[in-house]
């Protein structure tokens, strides 16, 4: 046998019969699958329908929070208010008139107007050398705040000057009356809980 003949494994022969020399060594055993069975079993469940594997889920968790549905709901829940806008008035906006006390008004916020629940808010104007009658609120508690001039508060049976920054509290039932005691007119800001009526105003004098 030539050099050319010589075995591939470095037997004495090329001759690849079972127990004969050059015979190579048998591979070892492996349990290998083939590659398309591989590939088959790893993308089974990534080729599932996504609604097959949603089924496959509980039914509690399927349902959205009460947070999700109040978002995504067109209809509010039942016993949720909504929030009401924001109320917004300006001074100019607001009217002049005479109230039954002589002062010169403007509402700034009342809820026959502006649709606010419990209370009112005005501008009183008291020109100088001028005063308001007296009057009581049977059911309004009222708080008087001076925003600009000076004046004299009677307060059923006290009497008192007030400045700018000064603030008066008005029990319900209390007689009470203010004068202008400046050159320039008396404004004070008027706050009424329940809202101002003429018909909780009575004339004392």
């Amino acid at each position: 046998m030539s050099a050319h003949d010589a075995p591939p494994y470095g037997g004495a022969s090329s001759d690849t019969s079972p127990g004969r020399p050059g015979t190579p060594p048998p591979s070892p055993r492996r349990n290998w699958l083939p590659f398309w069975r591989i590939a088959t079993s790893f993308t089974s469940h990534a080729r599932r329908p996504a609604e097959r594997r949603e089924d496959m889920k509980p039914e509690a968790t399927q349902q959205p929070d009460r947070d999700e549905r109040q978002e995504t709901s067109d209809t509010p829940d039942a016993g949720i208010t909504p929030a009401r806008p924001a109320l917004r008035t300006t001074r100019d906006d607001a009217p002049p008139y005479v109230t039954r006390d002589g002062s010169i008004i403007r509402e700034l916020m009342h809820p026959a107007v502006h649709g606010n629940a419990n209370q009112s808010l005005a501008e009183a104007e008291v020109p100088p050398g001028c005063a308001t009658l007296r009057h009581t609120h049977p059911r309004t508690e009222e708080l008087y705040h001076v925003l600009e001039g000076d004046g004299e508060m009677a307060l059923d049976d006290a009497v008192f000057a007030v400045a700018p920054g000064d603030t008066v509290c008005i029990p319900p039932g209390t007689p009470h009356s203010i004068r202008n005691t400046g050159v320039t007119s008396l404004r004070i800001l008027c706050c009424c809980s329940p809202a101002y009526s003429h018909d909780d105003t009575v004339l004392t004098d």
